[in-house]
């Protein structure tokens, strides 16, 4: 009869890792799974899982190396506990993150062989862990940008006149938006109470009411408009029709990817300082209708813009909305704004030009125009910012002595470097100072193409060298003879080389812990000697 064979754990995020780790233990004899609860993971985790528990279930026994499954009763760490003392399994299976000194005592009390494996994926696989997925493919909420339209979301505009707000969403950033800068924040904040990690399954319409409603709790004296909350919580282009009420009277969407790509292409977002504490920007409003009715008309033809994708009309009613808002409200162009259209002003006409002649292979070079350039002017924090900026691949123009920015700008995503070159310095010019020759230019490209590979990809996996330096590692291990039913102690356990015992972190753990039987000199130290 095979062995009964008990596992534990939350089993959210199921991957590839998960189900080589079923694989492996169901070697064991007939596998059986217990899975933590919503309860347990929101106690221990402060949050609700990604998958609920019977979807959780559910996934787990359509595994075929699974028996069967269920939900863990109890809770905490050791959830499982009244599961394993009515079930009774013979073996007791832990990946090495999950090991514990509080597990393997349970076994121990009950008699149930206690097993560590080390996390091996199938070959060909990567090593996945929850954790690192949750480290390396975040999930989030999204944003929302306000294309035009804005501030008709307001009964106290669109009753002179109804009109359309367009909004678009936003992936997820990897730096947040900074408050009270015209992102949305306060309605993001609020949707992170309601859903801390990702927006729920479901109508986005429906979604978008309901994070309205809780963001515009009874008795706020100051409404949120629905442009956010829709903007957020529905995806791609939206537009939404506002008369007189909060909510608008319907909403058109478009999610077609060619649609979105161009605006992809033609939007640049700039970010700008936080409003000041005491900024209020209905000072000095002046709302009429035919200023109402501009906003409107500007709105409709940048919808109709988007959808035929053209520029020149998309730029023209963009321009026509912003300046309809600001004739409302004047305060709008405070706080700096004008500085920073002036700022960006020429870039992005640079950028438009390229894109009006149909040409989107466009490479924007970072340049110091100093001849030469000092190494602490070269600013090169400025290339990963402009590639944010203006969504394009970047570069460099390089003037600086040496071959130092270079490979810097390399380190920091430029995807070209421009050098000034010279046959002989001897002949001189206005360049040859910060030239290099032949023999300068060869070492600079061998220095750029190993920067190229030391910058390599985002990832948490060991390399191969890396797991078979492994074995160099500290780890726990038998120094005296010890006989069965001896104390294990600081002269006969220590931590040396190689890394095939316990990490050093369970020294404490084990000492004054019985051996389980006679160990000799040398012996590796894991849970299934320790009594």
């Amino acid at each position: 009869m095979p062995q009964k064979v008990f596992v534990s754990g939350c089993y959210d995020l199921l991957h590839s890792g998960h189900v080589a780790f079923f694989k492996e233990t169901s070697q064991y004899g007939d596998l059986y799974v217990g899975i933590g609860s919503d309860d347990t993971i929101l106690a221990i985790k402060g949050r609700r899982p990604f998958n609920t528990q019977q979807e959780r279930l559910y996934m787990v026994r359509s595994i075929r190396y699974v028996k069967d499954a269920w939900i863990n009763k109890g809770s905490g760490i050791l959830d499982f506990e009244e599961d394993i003392k009515t079930f009774q399994p013979d073996v007791f299976v832990v990946n090495e993150d999950g090991e514990s000194l509080e597990k393997s005592t349970l076994c121990s009390q009950l008699g149930i062989q206690y097993v560590v494996l080390k996390r091996t994926p199938d070959q060909g696989l990567p090593v996945r862990s929850s954790t690192s997925l949750k480290q390396t493919e975040p999930v989030g909420l999204p944003s929302r940008l306000d294309l035009a339209g804005t501030w008709i979301d307001q009964p106290y505009v669109s009753k002179f006149a109804p009109g359309w707000a367009l909004t678009i969403s936003l992936e997820q950033v990897p730096e947040p938006f900074k408050e009270r800068s015209g992102m949305s924040t306060s309605t993001i904040n609020a949707a992170k109470k309601l859903w801390p990690f990702r927006l729920p399954e479901g109508n986005p319409e429906l979604v978008a009411k309901m994070l309205f409603c809780f963001e515009n709790e009874p008795g706020k004296e100051e409404i949120s408009g629905a442009q956010d909350a829709i903007g957020i919580c529905m995806p791609g282009l939206n537009r939404h029709f506002y008369d007189k009420e909060y909510w608008p009277k319907k909403i058109e969407s478009c999610n077609d990817d060619l649609i979105l790509d161009w605006l992809e292409q033609h939007i640049c977002l700039v970010h700008t300082n936080p409003r000041v504490p005491d900024f209020n920007v209905l000072e000095g409003a002046d709302i009429i209708k035919p200023k109402v009715e501009a906003l409107a008309a500007a709105a409709d033809a940048c919808w109709h813009a988007i959808l035929n994708r053209n520029l020149e009309k998309f730029a023209q009613s963009i321009k026509a909305s912003f300046d309809a808002q600001v004739a409302m409200f004047p305060k709008m162009m405070d706080n700096g704004v004008p500085d920073y259209i002036e700022k960006f002003k020429d870039r992005a006409l640079a950028v438009k030009t390229c894109r009006d002649a149909g040409n989107n292979n466009i490479i924007l070079l970072k340049c110091t125009s100093s001849y030469p350039a000092p190494i602490e002017e070269a600013n090169m924090a400025t290339i990963p910012d402009l590639k944010k900026r203006f969504g394009v691949d970047v570069g460099l123009s390089d003037h600086t002595l040496g071959i130092v920015a270079p490979v810097v700008a390399v380190s920091l995503g430029a995807r070209v470097i421009e050098k000034h070159f010279i046959l002989d310095k001897s002949i001189g010019g206005p360049d040859a100072s910060f030239s290099l020759d032949e023999k300068e230019f060869a070492e600079m490209v061998t220095a750029v193409r190993q920067a190229e590979k030391a910058v390599g990809k985002v990832t948490y996996e060991l390399t191969e060298k890396v797991k078979a330096s492994r074995k160099f590692s500290r780890s726990l291990f038998v120094v005296k003879d010890i006989k069965a039913g001896e104390a294990f102690t600081e002269e006969n356990v220590r931590s040396i080389r190689p890394g095939y015992g316990l990490h050093p972190k369970y020294l404490k753990d084990i000492i004054g812990r019985l051996a389980k039987k006679d160990l000799v000199k040398g012996t590796p130290i894991d849970f299934n000697l320790v009594d």
